[in-house]
């Protein structure tokens, strides 16, 4: 635990992400860990690090965060970081009347792209139907 919190703080990206996944994969056993993850995620650069860092704050009892961080992801530019949200917030069964806002919104942003590459409608139309609305 105690190695994960401290390299939340490095300037290495991919080790930010590798110790910010640990303390997810954690779970409520990194509850210690609650305030180091809240820093963290106010100081993140990289979406992909903070996607998995408010997914660890939800896990550690910390929802609204989470939630709101992962929402916020689902307007990066980058469909991979679309998709990492949609993941987590499936993950944690985050069906709640804000994440299904923004799921319709980013679902009506992209009327017309009937894309099969693209993997974050793919997601859009799992949680519509999973979440039933």
């Amino acid at each position: 635990l105690v190695c994960f919190v401290e390299n939340l703080e490095n300037k290495d990206r991919i080790i930010r992400y590798w110790s910010a996944m640990g303390l997810l994969i954690l779970g409520k056993e990194a509850k210690a860990a609650k305030q180091a993850l809240k820093n963290a995620l106010l100081k993140e650069i990289s979406p992909s690090v903070s996607v998995v860092l408010a997914e660890a704050l939800y896990h550690v009892g910390e929802r609204e965060i989470g939630e709101k961080y992962l929402v916020a992801a689902l307007d990066d530019s980058t469909m991979a970081i679309r998709n990492q949200a949609l993941n987590a917030l499936d993950f944690v069964n985050a069906n709640t009347p804000a994440v299904r806002k923004a799921i319709k919104e980013l679902n009506n942003r992209s009327v017309g792209d009937k894309s099969n590459l693209r993997y974050d409608l793919r997601m859009v139309s799992w949680l519509k139907q999973k979440w039933h609305f």
